[in-house]
């Protein structure tokens, strides 16, 4: 349910920056990030960290961007929340017992916690490359590329490295038989 609002909130986006311009989406990006987080209390009654992490990236950025009238605010939020994620699952990876891609997957995979820990250490990787990514694309192509990529680009990659975590996980479950 709440990719679907983070989809909702993205084209809404996409859709005002075509229309109109990158700093009204920014608004009716502010506005739908707030009517996402508090469909997602009504839902689950409570909020996650990273949902609150992008949630406040969000009204920062979007309001600095609105201030000075400056877009590049927007543009490094991907930046900024995928570093945040990585350094996270990167702490969790060394300093607890259970990683946070076990705790939250634990109850329907039953793999090894070595196996745990590398599906961890992917993903810290993974957003470590697609933070880079954005600022490559921030410092080195156009405002509509960065927009594409933000829309299209990251759904795309996410996917491909969620089926690569899917098959993995599978191959360990075979290879246990």
């Amino acid at each position: 349910m709440i990719n679907l609002l983070d989809i909702f909130s993205m084209l809404i986006f996409y859709i005002i920056y075509i229309k109109y311009n990158i700093f009204l989406a920014s608004i009716f990006l502010l506005l739908s990030s707030i009517f996402s987080l508090l469909i997602h209390i009504k839902i689950y009654k409570k909020i996650d960290l990273v949902n609150l992490i992008n949630f406040l990236l969000i009204i920062f950025i979007a309001l600095n961007s609105m201030i000075y009238k400056n877009f590049l605010f927007i543009q490094w939020k991907v930046t900024v929340l995928n570093i945040i994620l990585s350094i996270t699952l990167l702490i969790n990876q060394f300093f607890m017992k259970k990683t946070f891609i076990e705790k939250i997957f634990e109850k329907k995979i039953n793999i090894p916690n070595e196996e745990w820990k590398k599906i961890n250490f992917f993903w810290a990787l993974f957003f470590i490359f697609l933070g880079t990514f954005n600022a490559y694309i921030i410092l080195n192509f156009s405002e509509i590329t960065w927009i594409k990529f933000k829309i299209f680009g990251i759904v795309i990659l996410t996917s491909i490295a969620f089926l690569l975590n899917l098959f993995y996980v599978f191959y360990i479950k075979n290879k246990k038989k």
